[in-house]
Order: structure tokens, then C-alpha cells, then sequence
């Protein structure tokens, strides 16, 4: 819809009256915002969203490369088998030894884990058959591959692919920004955006009871416009999703030089994972389909609904990423997947709703009335303020558990990779803070004053919320692929 048509629409909706019942005979509540001119077709700032979540893959797959899985700790040859110990749980139908005598000729058999250890696992071999050489490949628990070689004469090839690896291991990254993105994205406009609509804006108290009336007949038209930019935005993100679950699931399988995608998907957790984040993504995909496309004159679904159809499965799906991390093979594995969740979860409705204020919010506001404007963009900041303090809370308390419980001692934060990368993470993180600081401390009250009837002159701050914001964001892609490197990277606890 072009700006000519919004003031058509403005114009049309001045003639039906005022206030939320002539919002209704278009779209009830934000049902105004719901559909788009095109379901499918990206639009250019559509464009522009492509091109940094392309870029983000880029960066994850080359974080990935650096990826340190499962180690065998222990060789045992003995007498009719070899045991290897790794320093993780692995998945062991998806681990495969292989071992050649002095011949050339391999001597080994199916491997079993050794009395239900899931860190230790026994290889028959052929009685009186000393072994040469020992290859082996293994999925750990937490979804990972890893190989070596073992009693390798120089110039053996070795079975390790680290372009595999780094497949998966981007796609398990670009997996958790798509969903982080989407359920923000969800949370930002039924839940800041939408209510700010609904309930007028912020103004000076003692306006007429007509004058929010007014304003959402005035605003509903501009906000169906930016509605485009919206969906455009979650499309790209469930794109994003399905990119980053096939490249985890074949990567896996490239790694693993295997074939057996049924097996990876029924008896491994990344697998079953995957699986049921790809049932998620497609009732994402229909639910958001059929809720964009819903003619003008249906009776649509209340928002709360909406919210629930396009969110409820993207926080599911995170959930089910925590479940098939780190968090989930653990010490204590039930409360770290719940805290591992909750952390997922409030970087959603964080990073999402930084997406949501410049895919929706900034459109509408610049095409809005200067005074209109102030009433959405100041109630929208206001709620948002709200959100991201909640979710800085919780971002705090989940991740320093969290942290604890992966890096263990205080001395692996130096001496491991690990260690170093969360440290910085955490560093990018106090930045994303102190910017997040100055919007709430600095621009939300020259906003709020503004709103009020306080201060007339928001226009400064208005401007400069859009280039915080950016900045903001641009912190959390980097955040996004320092997790990257630590999906990919074993925790010395």
C-alpha cells in the first residue's frame, strides 16, 4: 500500500466516523495492521533485512569453524575390545569405530556403550587381532561432531570436516536469532505497539474522550502501511529459520558421513529437536498465512489470539533449543533447560522488539503527523522501556547461573576459549546495556515529557532513538554470533 492509498484510506475512515468502531468496519483492534498489500512478496526494506541475516549466516558459519565438540579422553585396548572414553555424553547410534589390524583389514564390530555409560563405548574386535589404527566419529548429546584418529601413521587422512561442523553448527546459530527475532517481533507489535494504538498514545491527561478516538482513526490507516515492513520482517525470519534447520540437519549428517536422516531425526536430541521446531515453523508459516490474508468484513481474531498463533510457537521452539544444547546434558539438566529457556526467551522480546520498533514504529512515525507521531512513539517507547528492563533482569540472573554452571572455576574463564568468548559476550553485552541505559534514562523521559504536554521538543530525541536503536541492534547480531562460537564450543564444566 502506497502513502497515496493511506490517505485515501485516512480520508475514507474520517468519513466512517471516528474511534475504534470505524476502525472496526476495516480491521478490529490492530486487526487495522494485520494484512499486507502482498503476503509474500518482499518489499525493499524486506530487502535490506535479508541482506543482514545472509551477513549473520556468514558470520556464524565462520564463528562455527573454530568449534571444539567431544574428546576421547581414554583408550582401553583389551583383550576382544577397544573402549573409548569421551568427556561428554555422545549419541551412540550415531557413533561409529572403526579398527584396522597391522593388515589393513578392519577387526571391529558394532560399538555398545560400556554398562549404560553414555561417556564410555566398547568396540568388539576379532580375538588375537592387535590394533593398528582406530578411527572413530561420534554425535554428542548436545549435538555436536567429532572425530580422530587414533595410532595414525603420518599422512593418514583424517575424518574430521570442518566445513560440516561449520554448517551445523551456523545453522544452529542462525536457528536461534531466526526464532529470537520472530517472537519478539510478535511480542513488540501486539504487545507495545498494538496497545499503544489501542489506547490512544500518550497525551496530557484531561483530553476530550473523542480525541483518542481521533487519533486511532487517524493512525490506523498509517499503521496498516507499516504492517508491510512488519510481516516483511517475520517472512524473512521464518525463512531464516528453515535455512539454518536444514543446514543443522544436513550438516550433522555430512559430518557424520551418514546417510540415515530417519535415524538422526527419531533417536538423537538434536534430531527430535529439529524435528518438532520444523512442525513449529510450518504451523508459523499456515497460522501467519491465513491471518495475513483475511478479508476486510471477517471476523477476525481478537489480538491476544493473534499473538498467541504467531508467537506461542516460536517460544515453544526456543524452549526445545535449550533442551538440546548445553543446557540440557549437564549437571542438573531440568532447572539449566528451564534457566537456558528463560534466558532464550528474554533475548527474544529484547533483540525482537529492537526489530519490531524499526520494521513497524519507525515507518509509521515517519509518516504520521508530528503530534501523532509523539502520542505513538512516546506510549510505544514507554511500554517497550518496560519490557527491556524485564528482560535485562532476566538476562542478568539466568546468565550468571548459567554461567557458573558451564564454566565451573573461575580460573577456566583465562584459561579456556570458552571462557574467553563469554567474556566477551559479556562485554558486548554491558555495551548493548549502556546504549539501552541511555534510551531509558536520557530519550524515554524527553519522550514521556513530551507526550504529557511537557515539553514540546521531541524531535531530537525522536531522531536519536532511531540511531540508538540501530546501534543497539547491531550489538545484539554481534552478541548473536558470539553465541554462535559458544554453541560450538565445549564448556570446560
Amino acid at each position: 500500500m502506497g502513502l497515496a492509498q493511506s490517505h485515501a484510506l485516512e480520508e475514507q475512515g474520517h468519513d466512517r466516523g471516528t474511534g475504534p468502531a470505524a476502525c472496526g468496519e476495516f480491521r478490529r483492534d490492530l486487526q487495522c495492521v494485520d494484512r499486507p498489500a502482498s503476503v509474500l512478496r518482499l518489499s525493499r526494506p524486506a530487502a535490506h533485512w535479508a541482506v543482514a541475516l545472509l551477513t549473520l549466516i556468514a558470520l556464524l558459519t565462520w564463528a562455527s569453524s573454530a568449534a571444539a565438540q567431544a574428546r576421547v579422553t581414554a583408550v582401553d585396548r583389551g583383550a576382544g575390545s577397544v573402549t573409548l572414553s569421551f568427556d561428554a555424553p555422545v549419541e551412540i547410534r550415531q557413533v561409529t569405530v572403526e579398527v584396522v589390524n597391522a593388515e589393513g583389514r578392519t577387526i571391529s564390530r558394532r560399538p555398545v556403550l560400556r554398562d549404560g555409560d553414555d561417556q564410555v563405548v566398547s568396540v568388539p574386535i576379532e580375538a588375537g587381532q592387535p590394533p593398528e589404527l582406530i578411527a572413530w566419529r561420534a554425535l554428542s548429546r548436545d549435538g555436536h561432531v567429532s572425530s580422530g584418529l587414533i595410532g595414525a601413521r603420518p599422512g593418514t587422512p583424517s575424518p574430521d570436516r570442518p566445513a560440516a561442523r561449520a554448517t551445523a553448527s551456523a545453522g544452529r546459530g542462525l536457528t536461534v536469532a531466526a526464532l529470537a527475532f520472530l517472537v519478539g517481533l510478535v511480542a513488540f507489535r501486539w504487545g507495545v505497539a498494538g496497545r499503544a494504538w489501542r489506547e490512544g498514545g500518550l497525551t496530557p491527561p484531561g483530553r476530550p474522550a473523542g480525541d483518542a478516538d481521533g487519533f486511532r482513526s487517524r493512525a490506523f490507516p498509517i499503521l496498516e502501511w507499516a504492517a508491510n515492513r512488519w510481516w516483511d520482517a517475520l517472512w524473512v525470519c521464518v525463512s531464516a529459520l528453515g535455512v539454518g534447520l536444514l543446514a543443522t540437519v544436513l550438516g550433522t549428517l555430512w559430518a557424520l558421513d551418514s546417510r540415515d536422516m530417519g535415524g538422526l531425526l527419531r533417536h538423537t536430541r538434536i534430531g527430535q529437536a529439529s524435528l518438532a521446531i520444523t512442525v513449529l515453523g510450518l504451523v508459523t508459516l499456515a497460522l501467519g498465512l491465513w491471518i495475513s490474508r483475511r478479508e476486510d468484513g471477517d471476523d477476525p481474531l481478537p489480538p491476544v489470539w493473534q499473538a498467541a498463533a504467531l508467537g506461542l510457537p516460536g517460544a515453544v521452539a526456543l524452549c526445545l533449543v535449550a533442551w538440546a544444547g548445553h543446557a540440557g546434558t549437564g549437571n542438573e539438566p531440568g532447572l539449566n533447560v528451564v534457566l537456558d529457556a528463560v534466558h532464550g526467551l528474554a533475548s527474544a522480546g529484547w533483540l525482537g522488539g529492537l526489530a519490531g520498533i524499526l520494521s513497524l514504529l519507525v515507518p509509521a512515525g515517519l509518516r504520521l503527523g508530528d503530534a501523532d507521531r509523539l502520542r505513538l512513539v512516546s506510549a510505544s517507547v514507554v511500554r517497550f522501556s518496560a519490557l527491556g528492563l524485564a528482560c535485562v533482569a532476566a538476562l542478568v540472573l539466568t546468565g550468571v547461573y548459567r554461567a557458573i554452571a558451564e564454566v565451573g572455576e573461575f580460573g577456566n574463564l583465562v584459561d579456556t576459549a570458552y571462557g574467553w568468548i563469554l567474556i566477551a559476550k559479556v562485554a558486548v553485552f554491558a555495551l548493548m546495556c549502556g546504549v539501552a541505559g541511555y534510551n531509558r534514562f536520557v530519550l524515554h523521559p524527553r519522550l514521556e515529557r513530551a507526550g504529557l504536554g511537557l515539553d514540546e521538543d521531541d524531535a531530537g530525541a525522536a531522531r536519536r532513538l532511531q540511531s540508538t536503536v540501530g546501534i543497539e541492534l547491531a550489538l545484539g547480531v554481534v552478541v548473536l554470533v558470539l553465541v554462535g562460537f559458544l554453541i560450538g564450543t565445549t564448556p570446560p564444566a
